[in-house]
């Protein structure tokens, strides 16, 4: 793992930026899995790349590239050995921080009569391994909905404070894409850590540069 000190743009921390290579991503994401219950991050699934939790780092989905056009929507697998060559699958990341479904209480019959319990609402450490800008767009609404006002979502409020962002900067947006109507760019505008994926005939590798204090932490 080489590194080299760069200021990061777009963001209030002003990092180390680090070279890393497949070997160094795989600690980075071992590093991760040890700190966070949950990983969830690209993977290939009924002929998609999704969102979906991640139990190992050769879940990721390799060399899988995608064609998007209007009302069509394609998976390749090839041999060059990329992770993050394709654009934004089908999934939000919504559902993770926001479920549809969620318990509030629980009453089971006893001999008694009924015991009723509330569910306390927790959630578990989360960390986003490999989401886009336009998943971060989507995060930052969900923030001023749910955190910006006078009245805030408490469950969501500790979900956000408790998660971890690496993104991965897009080097293939889609003919449906949105970066520009939404006023961003393939390199999200914040993060702990944002992965720029570097391929070429003869190279391989990563450059992966801090957001946060946290994000420094993990990469150090």
């Amino acid at each position: 793992m080489n590194d080299f000190t760069t200021p990061n743009q777009g963001s209030a921390h002003h990092g180390r930026a680090y070279r890393i290579g497949i070997d160094g991503l795989e600690r980075l994401f071992d590093l991760v899995q040890q700190q966070y219950d949950e990983v969830f991050g690209p993977k290939v699934k009924d002929g998609a790349i999704t969102l979906e939790r991640l139990n190992r780092f050769a879940e990721l989905p390799v060399g899988y590239h995608d064609e998007q056009r209007p009302g069509s929507y394609a998976i390749r697998q090839t041999n060059d050995g990329t992770l993050f060559h394709y654009a934004v699958g089908p999934h939000a990341v919504k559902r993770l921080l926001h479920p549809a479904n969620r318990r509030l209480w629980r009453a089971e019959k006893t001999d008694a009569g009924w015991e009723v319990s509330a569910d306390d609402g927790r959630p578990r450490p989360v960390a986003l391994f490999g989401i886009r800008s336009c998943d971060v767009e989507s995060i930052d609404i969900l923030d001023e909905v749910f955190t910006g006002g006078d009245y805030v979502e408490p469950r969501y409020q500790l979900a956000r404070q408790q998660l971890l962002l690496i993104t991965a900067s897009c080097p293939a947006p889609s003919a449906v894409c949105f970066c520009t109507s939404m006023g961003h760019g393939p390199r999200p505008r914040h993060y702990d850590i944002n992965l720029t994926e570097i391929h070429t005939a003869s190279e391989h590798f990563f450059v992966a540069d801090a957001g946060t204090q946290r994000g420094q932490e993990l990469l150090a």
